[in-house]
Parts: C-alpha cells; sequence; structure tokens
C-alpha cells in the first residue's frame, strides 16, 4: 500500500503535482529494502506519505521521538559550515530495525522499518536510503515554480528503476 496524504494537524502536505512522484520513491524504497514499511514523516511525527506499514502498535510513541532527528539534523547544517547536511540514524531492538534520515532544507524524516532480526546496518541499504532521500528533495523543491524539469528527471529514474525490479 502507497499512500500520500496531508497533515491537517500540522499543516505539513505533500504538493498534489509532485504526491505521485513521492508514492514511487517510497516503494522503490521499500522493494530494495525489503522493508516492511517505508515512512515520511513530518516535524509533529505525522504520517504524510507511506510505502507498507510500521509496526502499528508502536508508531504513536516511536515517531515523535525519531522526527526530533529533523530538528537535529537543521541544527547541524548551521554548526557546519552551511554546506548540505544528511544524517543518518540506526535503531535496533526486539521489533527490528528502523532507519532514518534527515537532510538540510528537508521538512520531513524518510523512516524505513525492517522485521530483519539480527542483521548488522546495511551499507547498501543506507545507499538507497539516502538516493530516495535525494528524490525525494527534489521532488519536493520541483514543486517550486521554475523547475518543472527537474521533476520529470526524478521521475523519469524512479519509475526505470521500478521496472528494473
Amino acid at each position: 500500500m502507497t499512500t500520500t496524504e496531508a497533515n491537517s494537524e500540522s499543516g505539513t502536505r505533500i504538493p498534489a503535482e509532485v504526491a505521485g512522484g513521492v508514492r514511487r520513491v517510497l516503494a522503490v524504497l521499500r522493494r530494495n529494502t525489503t522493508a516492511q514499511g517505508v515512512l515520511l514523516i513530518d516535524e509533529g511525527g505525522q504520517v504524510v506519505a507511506e510505502a507498507g506499514k510500521g509496526p502499528e502498535e508502536r508508531l504513536g510513541t516511536v515517531l515523535p521521538v525519531l522526527a526530533d532527528q529533523i530538528g537535529v539534523t537543521q541544527r547541524l547544517e548551521g554548526g557546519w559550515a552551511e554546506e548540505p547536511v544528511f544524517s543518518l540514524h540506526f535503531f535496533e531492538g526486539d521489533g527490528g530495525q528502523i532507519y532514518a534520515a534527515a537532510g538540510s532544507g528537508f521538512p520531513y524524516l524518510l523512516v524505513v522499518f525492517t522485521t530483519r532480526q539480527g542483521l548488522p546496518p546495511s551499507g547498501v541499504t543506507w545507499l538507497f536510503v539516502r538516493r530516495a532521500l535525494q528524490e525525494l528533495r527534489t521532488l519536493l523543491r520541483s514543486s517550486q515554480p521554475g523547475t518543472a524539469t527537474a521533476v520529470e528527471k526524478v521521475l523519469r529514474a524512479a519509475e526505470a528503476e521500478q521496472q528494473r525490479g
């Protein structure tokens, strides 16, 4: 299941013109990482887009805590000579593993839930997560006026990746 939705509580929403592209990027990431669920959350910990599902019984408590990583990344950018920053976070417990990624200038956190037990964090998974984060940043920036060609390029890349799998 892949969805995008508006978050009425915080007003955070995925612009309609890029919602399909966001769904494709999340679906490709879920397939490439064999994740249970891939979520895009806002600073309040609310899901704004998803592919699959995370562990329903834990989402209410886990997502707001993970959302703090958005602010941490934004603050790190200020101390890193204003250069673009990516922060990647890994959490492991009895319920599985969580990969979370945030980027400067990106108001969301990309969250990947896996149920693989005992496996160490995978460098390949991080590569897929980082690439998806970059694609999502490009898509969301492209919803601003005058950037339609960037959207088309990212959508073509996501569609090509989906067809390969």
